[in-house]
């Protein structure tokens, strides 16, 4: 519909290193990154979302830790946020200046509130890789061309002029996209591959677009069919396979409105829900979906007694974590690999032990929280019911 895939077969053919895989039916995110996974040939394999930017110093800076560190099978990073929107325009008239600038006179099409079209006339230039509008009003400040008809703007030089007259007086149309600053970095808080581990019951700890996979680690694809593919992969790795964070953000995620996060929010959360639900069973814990819910980004329990009843699940998910990896014997330390224990446990005994007592505490002021709302037998709180995701 947006012609994209006509981009990447041209990318392709332009870039010999760059290998596209069309799949014949749509097989949604996770089915597409096991697709994927089986034309990868590489020691490390790097997850990029297509809506986002990876650092320059991304591989580097994690290949690197993962090369200090061969213990671990995943490696994440913090993300900062930016927002986009795309505007289309129709050329009506262009006018090549003598300093390598063009002016356009152009129609813009319905965009936001906008019930018409709108006469516009801004300049195009190239500006390093980009070339941006310049010298119109303050809502096009920051706008980079996209593409121009089916001519996708690169690095090609001036290119883009012989593109821009070739769609003149409305024979093709010009994609612009605003986007706004970086913001603070978010996410990926947990670093330690013991926390991650733990706190994952919480929450998704390591964002799929800034995971970077050491690919010997995996006897097939780690990708399950779920809509929360990032999470259930950290959630399914085996004892003796480790995710973690690394502080710095590096990829660059795009807001706008067509974000798969906001459309299919219900669908992930449920999916969520239920990687948690599994990986608690596999610690032989007694628990439900309602369970998984209450834990689900540290939502908290319905009630009292459901609260006071998951503070013991927490207590014990966490003895058996210290008893697996952190009080441990020579034998269990052979089992789980040497390496592991010198670079994340040895001399961290203490600190980890108090770690996972804060995840206990965190979640025991909600039941607090809880614990401190009066109510009376005719309170519509006592007929609310959240019924579990699945």
């Amino acid at each position: 519909e947006d012609r994209s895939l006509d981009v990447l077969r041209r990318l392709a053919d332009d870039h010999p290193h760059v290998q596209l895989v069309e799949n014949p039916t749509q097989l949604g995110v996770a089915g597409s990154l096991a697709e994927g996974w089986r034309h990868c040939h590489g020691d490390f394999v790097a997850r990029l979302d297509a809506d986002d930017e990876a650092a320059p110093n991304r591989l580097v800076t994690q290949l690197r830790y993962l090369e200090r560190h061969r213990s671990l099978s995943i490696l994440g990073s913090r993300v900062r946020q930016f927002w986009t929107e795309t505007r289309r325009c129709s050329v009506e008239t262009i006018t090549e200046k003598g300093d390598g600038r063009v002016s356009v006179a152009a129609w813009r099409e319905f965009h936001g509130t906008q019930t018409s079209r709108q006469r516009e006339v801004f300049t195009l230039r190239r500006r390093g890789p980009h070339v941006v509008v310049e010298g119109s009003s303050a809502e096009y400040a920051g706008c980079r061309v996209l593409r121009i008809g089916d001519h996708l703007v690169g690095t090609e030089g001036d290119a883009w002029k012989k593109a821009i007259s070739d769609v003149e007086h409305g024979l093709g149309e010009v994609l612009l996209e605003r986007r706004d600053p970086l913001e603070p970095p978010t996410g990926g808080r947990t670093l330690h591959p013991l926390m991650v581990r733990a706190t994952s019951v919480f929450e998704d700890c390591v964002a799929g677009t800034t995971a970077t996979f050491r690919r010997g680690h995996f006897s097939e694809q780690p990708f399950e069919r779920e809509e929360a593919e990032g999470h259930w992969t950290v959630l399914s790795l085996p004892l003796d396979r480790h995710a973690a964070n690394l502080g710095d953000a590096l990829v660059h995620a795009r807001r706008h409105e067509g974000n798969r996060g906001r459309a299919q929010a219900s669908g992930i959360y449920e999916s969520s829900c239920a990687a948690a639900l599994k990986t608690l069973k596999d610690y032989k814990l007694q628990v439900d979906m309602q369970d998984a819910e209450a834990f689900a980004n540290f939502r908290g329990p319905k009630s009292k007694e459901q609260g006071e009843r998951l503070l013991e699940v927490i207590g014990d998910m966490s003895k058996k974590l210290l008893a697996k990896f952190v009080h441990t014997g020579n034998n269990q330390k052979e089992e789980l690999g040497d390496q592991f224990h010198e670079d994340f446990i040895a001399g961290k005994e203490m600190a980890l032990e108090r770690a996972l007592l804060a995840l206990q505490h965190r979640f025991k002021a909600l039941v607090l929280e809880v614990s401190r709302v009066v109510t009376n037998p005719d309170s519509p709180r006592h007929s609310r019911r959240r019924s579990p995701p699945r």
